[in-house]
């Protein structure tokens, strides 16, 4: 899982640095209860937490700061 979520934030990090964006994460507290259907079990167990903070690190590890 933890290779995935690394692959899933460095994709998403290389596609807003290709065109120049800001990443904005919104609140996901609560996501899987809004829903009123089934939801996929990889979905429903994704540790957004974590991907956010994966997100957070390769998007600043090439930052000047």
């Amino acid at each position: 899982m933890n290779d995935e979520l690394h692959k899933i934030a460095k994709d998403i990090v290389d596609e807003a640095e290709r065109y120049n964006a800001i990443i904005a994460i919104g609140n996901l507290n609560g996501v899987r209860k809004n829903n009123k259907r089934k939801v996929n079990r990889k979905i429903n167990s994704m540790p957004f937490y974590r991907l956010k903070k994966y997100i957070k690190y390769k998007g600043f590890s090439g930052c000047p700061h």
